[in-house]
């Protein structure tokens, strides 16, 4: 599997105020997981989370894809161009992108820069 990256205190985003990002602080973002997550509980006053989405920036999709599936993930399938429900890998100009859901019904997405 795609080893996180050390992105350090997740409680210091690795935003740049301005220009572009390096590629180890859009690995980081992608890697960070969401602030604020965790167990709601109502009954104490927290409020209810939402699903939300997260991503990761993988090397190699198809390997990565084919090692979820071996582990019992199920992907989300979608009626697009460009999506091959053989592989559950959608193909775009720049990128090849997978999605599947977590156990709290959040969208996870696994992507594969192109060249």
């Amino acid at each position: 599997m795609h080893q996180m990256p050390d992105c350090g205190d997740p409680s210091q985003a690795p935003y740049p105020s301005s220009g572009a990002a390096s590629q180890a602080q859009l690995k980081c973002r992608t890697a960070r997981p969401t602030r604020g997550g965790g167990d709601a509980r109502p009954e104490l006053g927290a409020s209810v989370r939402k699903p939300h989405a997260d991503g990761f920036q993988v090397d190699d999709i198809a390997t990565e894809v084919a090692e979820l599936l071996s582990r019992g993930v199920v992907f989300e399938t979608y009626d697009m161009p460009g999506f091959d429900a053989k592989t559950m890998i959608a193909t775009f100009e720049a990128n090849r992108s997978a999605w599947f859901k977590d156990t709290e019904g959040n969208l996870i997405g696994i992507v594969e820069l192109l060249a």
